[in-house]
């Protein structure tokens, strides 16, 4: 099994984009637990090529993944300023993404049109299903006392992402491609993001994500649902490093554009595998 990958770091995500679409799932499979295994930072792995002159990111789970999207868009436009159309597994429609300057790129975000998409539990959580991936928001003011418990534990980590499976099973969200729970923290320094993810196809995939676009965009949704306002959020990923996150409404309820924006850096090494 021979391919070349190239690892990228979206706000501290180290992602691996393979080069090359004609892998099958089996193999793609396979080529996302070596590199994992082998890579110990690489949290996920895509593979990006072009297709009747159409760029293209395909997930090894075949979820959605922002930062992905945005590691893509620098390596298509190979660092520099510009902008391309992109179709990205677990979406449906053609999504922009570019590069604003060296190391900086940025991505439209599946969110529905009508913030139908964002719907509020009993218990105050917000759900918002984005297409290849759906996240639970658990606003700061109820997120507390998860933090409190994971805090409390031997490993914030570990304990973090049980409280996140039950919730997950507790709402059905493993039955979708990818799923998330973020649990948004109030701190002096800003808004503070845990994001726990969940890829149902790919083996040993929940994670504490050292950062997460699409729970980050999850999160402007759901404020902006909340609020009844266009909103953009500096969200603080646990890299320390931040992902703006901007939802803009034509009015209360009509997402006018999503996007997520923020560093992207990566040390040009090609990797081959033979």
């Amino acid at each position: 099994m021979e391919y070349q990958f190239q690892i990228f770091s979206p706000g501290g995500n180290d992602t691996a984009l393979v080069f090359g679409l004609d892998f099958d799932k089996e193999t793609e499979r396979n080529i996302d637990f070596d590199i994992r295994s082998s890579h110990e930072t690489v949290e996920q792995v895509g593979f990006v090529g072009k297709t009747d002159k159409v760029y293209r990111l395909e997930m090894a789970g075949g979820e959605f993944c922002g930062n992905a999207a945005r590691c893509a868009a620098s390596y298509f436009l190979k660092n520099t300023a510009g902008e391309i159309d992109i179709r990205v597994s677990g979406v449906t429609r053609t999504l922009k993404a570019g590069v604003r300057r060296i190391d900086t790129a940025w991505a439209a975000m599946p969110v529905n049109p009508n913030l139908d998409s964002v719907s509020v539990s009993d218990e105050g959580f917000c759900l918002v299903a984005l297409e290849g991936i759906v996240h639970l928001v658990i606003p700061p003011d109820k997120s507390g006392r998860f933090l409190s418990a994971a805090r409390s534990a031997n490993s914030f980590e570990d304990e973090l992402k049980s409280i996140a499976k039950r919730l997950m099973d507790k709402y059905s969200l493993t039955k979708h491609p990818a799923c998330g729970v973020m649990f948004p923290e109030d701190t002096a320094d800003g808004l503070f993001l845990h994001p726990c993810v969940f890829v149902a196809g790919v083996e040993s995939s929940m994670y504490y994500e050292t950062a997460c676009g699409s729970g980050s965009i999850a999160v402007a949704a759901a404020f902006s649902f909340l609020n009844k306002d266009s909103i953009k959020l500096s969200v603080i990923q646990p890299s320390r490093r931040v992902i703006a996150a901007v939802v803009e409404l034509s009015d209360e309820r009509t997402v006018a554009g999503a996007y997520i924006d923020g560093a992207v850096v990566t040390d040009g090494r090609i990797v081959s595998v033979c």
